[in-house]
């Protein structure tokens, strides 16, 4: 299709084989195209408008969580944003790499400070969990994972594996499929709201029992204290449970 040959009369400039709009655009912000002037009404006008669709502007005083500083804020009172914490982008910038530490969570986290005096707890916490993705578990679960592993290879003993049931994701802390039993070593966060996740692990735990029952697996539970007060002893009394065929569900609590 050809178009006609135009012309901007600003600033003089040919357009050749072009839609009507691209010249049109062109018109309205060539730079030679004089702006339309604001009278003192229309921009009080427009203030009046802005102001009772967003509010009023106010100012409020504000202290810099980074360098206690006095500073204020201007914002208006019908919209809701996240206010500034610090005076300047140098304060925020030291403030959020502080306080975004490990270390530092655990000094500002209320109720939890007697969980973090326990340095097996930190250690797993801060240290080998480093990387984010990485799935918390207690030293005495690392443990019977790591012996029914080595000494009962062929029973194909494992971990995890995203289980569905019910529309809620379970994971198993010890298993076989072989063998059709699941051992589960239940810490802390099995009997203490931590973060609010109480509620959730024992509905987890519930479901599981109610999958192991349906598919007919055997679930033992064992209580991280329990354990660790004669580590030998439950041992081999988990070995006798699952190799002696006891009874479908067992806990040493």
């Amino acid at each position: 299709m050809i178009y006609e040959q135009k012309q901007c009369k600003y600033c003089n400039q040919i357009f050749k084989n072009i839609e009507g709009r691209v010249f049109s655009n062109h018109i309205r912000w060539c730079d030679k195209n004089p702006k339309p002037k604001v009278t003192q009404k229309g921009l009080e006008n427009w203030k009046k408008a802005v102001d009772n669709k967003h509010g009023k502007i106010i100012k409020v005083n504000k202290k810099c969580a980074w360098c206690d500083k006095l500073f204020i804020i201007e914002r208006r009172n019908k919209i809701k944003l996240r206010e500034k914490k610090c005076c300047s982008k140098s304060c925020a910038s030291k403030y959020s790499h502080s306080f975004c530490t490990n270390e530092s969570k655990i000094k500002q986290s209320k109720g939890m400070k007697k969980v973090w005096k326990d340095e097996e707890y930190f250690q797993n916490q801060v240290i080998n969990n480093s990387n984010k993705n990485k799935i918390f578990s207690s030293k005495g679960e690392r443990e019977l994972q790591k012996y029914f592993k080595e000494n009962f290879h062929d029973d194909e003993w494992t971990f995890g594996g995203g289980l569905i049931y019910n529309n809620i994701r379970l994971t198993r802390d010890l298993y076989s499929n072989k063998l059709k039993v699941c051992i589960e070593y239940d810490g802390i966060w099995h009997f203490k709201d931590i973060h609010n996740q109480l509620e959730d692990k024992q509905e987890k735990d519930k479901q599981l029992k109610l999958w192991c029952k349906e598919n007919k697996y055997r679930l033992i539970r064992i209580r991280d204290e329990v354990y660790n007060s004669n580590k030998d002893k439950y041992l081999q009394l988990l070995v006798d449970c699952v190799y002696n065929k006891s009874k479908k569900y067992v806990e040493f609590y």
